[in-house]
């Protein structure tokens, strides 16, 4: 992770805003069903490039169904097995979807010159939550923000037995006008039935939905994105920080440079 510093003069850096770009949006989808099948690192994307995936297996004994889509700033996923019994043809029944973003955001300002310092802060929104739990089966979903800026990403991850792994903090970051910043959202879920005497169900609904925000806190500046999407939060104050609070948020972003977040990786 680093951050891109642009020492230009302003007249220069808004001709150069102007300048043709190529795009660099875009997102990915996808859904995996499937029963008698571990599957701890999910590998190749099915329907790359599709704004939705679906996947369903299903036979007289058990239903396995995922589901995702993907836009700009938003995503969704759903996982559900349902096993009506045992029976040792069946084994594991296995549910799994992600969907992903990734956007390019440009800092710009009508009125400051292109290096002054800018503070940014990012966050998520997951909606959603774990349903029909029975038997021994197992899920969670994990919420994943990555700004190429700062040190440290956003992770929600939230098992389907109530346990939060982690709670998905915003995080603040310090740029400067003419900066630009790739972002990334994933959004995963999974639910797997693991086997019994009297078979098992669990449905992770997140597929309305997760939403990703980046937040100017400097005045006068603003983000655009390649995509077009807005991703301003609902409400988002576009104010100068007072000099007391805007020094104790350059602190708090200096400080990060002694500490970096462990990213995590899910097994079953």
């Amino acid at each position: 992770m680093f951050t891109r510093w642009f020492i230009i003069p302003a007249t220069a850096g808004a001709l150069l805003m102007l300048l043709p770009r190529p795009v660099q949006a875009g997102y990915v989808v996808q859904a995996f069903a499937d029963a008698n099948t571990i599957l701890d690192n999910p590998g190749p994307i099915f329907d790359a490039g599709a704004a939705t995936a679906d996947a369903r297996s299903e036979s007289g004994l058990f239903v396995s169904i995922a589901r995702a889509a993907a836009s700009p700033g938003t995503l969704g996923s759903f996982a559900s097995v349902q096993v009506a019994s045992a029976d040792p043809g069946v084994g594991q029944v296995y549910a799994f979807a992600r969907a992903g973003f990734t956007d390019t955001l440009r800092v710009g300002s009508a009125s400051l010159p292109a290096g002054t310092p800018v503070i940014l802060l990012f966050s998520q929104q997951v909606e959603g939550g774990f349903r029909d739990l029975d038997g021994f089966v197992l899920g969670y979903v994990v919420s994943q923000m990555n700004p190429t800026i700062g040190l440290t990403d956003s992770n929600y991850i939230l098992h389907a037995d109530g346990r939060l792994q982690d709670s998905g903090p915003p995080i603040l970051a310090w740029t400067t006008v003419g900066a630009t910043i790739s972002l990334r959202g994933t959004l995963s879920v999974q639910a797997s039935y693991r086997g019994g005497p009297d078979g098992g169900s669990l449905t992770s609904d997140f597929y309305h939905t997760a939403h990703y925000y980046a937040d100017s806190l400097t005045e006068g500046v603003f983000l655009t994105s390649d995509s077009g999407h807005d991703y301003s939060s609902p409400g988002a104050l576009q104010a100068v920080p007072e000099p007391g609070s805007f020094t104790l948020a350059a602190m708090g972003v200096l400080g990060c440079f002694g500490y970096r977040w462990s990213r995590t990786r899910f097994g079953k």
